[in-house]
């Protein structure tokens, strides 16, 4: 049994870790990382509208220098070559000044143009390389403005389309119609990455979605310009109307980046404010970790504040002012009667939900909201009780028909959409998820409210239905099956679904199956790509934390598993730095380590551990 002096000295560190985290308001933040696209895409945007900073492009610049991985760059730690993330990076450094004779960039180059050069990348990429002019507009797919004027009925609506895409398709479509053109005052390009490539040829309804792609380029000068320019001005009332003032549009990088060149091709100056907030909103993103400086998609202080009060509420013995700090700011940051963008599916439901941000008021997030809600009510459910039946009403008001969540939409089950050229992440879409189901049932059970029976049957019905043969659920918003099995389970335990049911047992039997000789877990975001090799996955302290407090729930006493993995958290413990992604942004496209996780899980599991020994 491991000692419990050690267990609570560990305790105490990561406790010290998360109090240097909590801001004098309440919150928690900690960095967001992702692959080197994004901050070599603000070296490439410094560039292109020339606002440029030779300190914060030589401190990024040094960053991505850093993350080269055999001759490249690469989706994660140990993940797959990403050609599209080493053609940004590549070119953000030409543009920073590196010079295309060091022979690492030669070796870059090198590999670039064996895996099918500029013509290869992914389509952001592309319509980055067509605004400074390396690829000819025919090489991008066509987003046309017109676009906003779908109706709701129609199949292609921008409404349709995931928060996260609308709110770059729209500034992007403006901007790409307009015909941005990047400034590139160094006429720095990237002709050496062109080389012959054959696209890949699709059929089916894929393929029929390519060809109108192609008539519809064609096309684009018989558009009356009296319907361009109401689209136009139809887009720019939608930027303005979704302005998210210093916070940027959507709370996220990549429309933020869109937005400004949007505004810049209507023909707005550098110095208008919607420019200037933008700008600032994105400059905010600069993070900092142990020197080394790299660019969020976005920050994350309602999530790892939420994360933050379940881990204090299960290690903090008498001392409650930490708990409540953060606790009460989440208070603050609820958006009770806010209408956004989900309210043109549930136009009577009243908004009382949380976004993932600091302010993002058109997109609170279901899975935030459980979070939230749930942390509220094991606390003090008097103390909150306004914000908990907000967020009950709200949740339970978007329901998807299948029973089950998704993070921003309901009922995002539009398949088709994924087949666009434009969408070749194949992540147009916010379906509901195992995960957010999941936590949703978390906060549901933490209510013992009899008005939630046939919503929590629903969501149990979803669960019970998308669980995998091996008995794990699939990771939507986390890495992957490990976190998907641990977000579903607790929602099942938390609305005392029998743990001694067979379906239950079998993902018991998983988790516990999947654990490693040194007594942790973990898994890769290789996962994601069941092409992928899988190699034998090495433990972490976030997996491991979040299996340790799966089982915690599911059991009434520490089991001989669960010992074994906290003493690997205590060998651990001068060392709690993954070295590991931990979630997805877009599965087998994008990927993110949150910071946080190696803190704040591992805290919750210590704290829940201790708690069960005693009794």
């Amino acid at each position: 049994m491991p000692p419990v002096e050690e267990v609570t000295a560990l305790i105490n560190q990561l406790l010290e870790k998360a109090y240097r985290a909590q801001s004098s308001a309440g919150y928690l933040v900690f960095p967001l990382e992702c692959d080197a696209t994004i901050t070599a895409e603000m070296i490439l945007l410094m560039h292109s509208i020339d606002f440029r900073d030779p300190a914060m492009e030589r401190r990024l610049a040094a960053y991505l220098k850093k993350t080269i991985h055999d001759d490249g760059w690469v989706s994660y730690p140990r993940g797959p070559y990403d050609i599209s993330a080493s053609i940004k990076a590549y070119y953000a450094l030409k543009c920073a000044g590196e010079s295309l004779n060091e022979p690492y960039m030669l070796k870059i180059a090198k590999k670039i143009c064996q895996h099918g050069g500029l013509k290869a990348a992914n389509v952001f990429t592309r319509y980055t390389l067509v605004q400074f002019k390396q690829l000819e507009p025919k090489e991008a797919p066509w987003m046309p403005v017109e676009l906003i004027l779908q109706p709701l009925w129609s199949p292609f609506s921008v409404q349709k389309f995931a928060y996260w895409a609308r709110t770059v398709v729209i500034p992007l479509s403006l901007a790409m119609t307009r015909n941005f053109s990047a400034k590139n005052p160094k006429k720095i390009d990237v002709k050496e990455l062109l080389v012959p490539y054959i696209p890949p040829s699709f059929k089916g309804l894929r393929g029929i979605f390519y060809l109108i792609d192609k008539v519809g380029r064609k096309l684009d000068c018989w558009i009356p310009s009296k319907l361009r320019r109401y689209a136009e001005r139809k887009a720019l009332k939608w930027i303005v109307d979704h302005d998210n003032k210093e916070h940027g549009l959507g709370g996220i990088y990549t429309a933020m980046e869109y937005q400004i060149k949007a505004l810049l091709s209507l023909g707005y100056s550098m110095e208008h404010p919607m420019v200037q907030k933008g700008l600032q909103a994105i400059l905010s993103l600069e993070a900092h970790v142990e020197g080394d400086h790299f660019m969020q998609p976005c920050v994350s202080p309602v999530w790892d504040t939420s994360i933050g009060m379940h881990a204090l509420r299960f290690t903090l013995d008498n001392l409650k002012e930490p708990l409540l700090r953060g606790l009460d700011w989440l208070a603050t940051k609820q958006l009770i009667g806010v209408q956004g963008d989900w309210s043109l599916s549930r136009p009577e439901l009243r908004g009382g939900g949380w976004a993932f941000q600091y302010n993002n008021p058109f997109y609170p997030d279901l899975d935030d909201t459980a979070m939230c809600g749930w942390a509220m009510a094991a606390v003090d459910k008097n103390r909150y009780k306004k914000n908990i039946n907000a967020a009950k009403d709200w949740l339970q008001g978007m329901q998807s028909k299948d029973g089950g969540f998704a993070a921003f939409s309901i009922d995002q089950n539009f398949n088709y959409l994924n087949l666009i050229p434009f969408a070749d992440h194949g992540a147009l879409l916010d379906p509901p998820s195992e995960d957010v189901t999941g936590r949703v049932l978390s906060f549901f059970g933490e209510l013992d409210d009899i008005s939630l029976k046939e919503s929590i049957q629903r969501a149990v019905f979803y669960l019970k239905k998308t669980q995998r043969q091996d008995g794990s659920w699939w990771g939507r918003w986390g890495t992957n099956y490990l976190y998907g099995t641990f977000s579903a389970l607790l929602g099942l335990m938390q609305v005392k679904v029998d743990p001694k049911e067979e379906w239950v047992q079998k993902s018991i039997h998983f988790l516990i199956a999947k654990q490693n000789e040194d007594g942790g877990w973990g898994e890769s975001c290789d996962t994601y790509a069941p092409t992928l090799k899988q190699n034998q996955e090495k433990s972490t302290v976030f997996h491991t934390a979040i299996v340790l407090i799966t089982l915690l729930f599911a059991g009434n006493v520490p089991t001989k598993e669960v010992e074994r993995g906290v003493f690997y958290l205590l060998s651990r413990k001068d060392n709690f730095k993954d070295a590991t992604f931990n979630a997805p942004g877009f599965p087998r496209v994008f990927y993110l380590k949150y910071h946080g996780y190696e803190v704040l899980f591992p805290l919750w599991a210590l704290g829940l551990y201790r708690l069960k020994s005693k009794s």
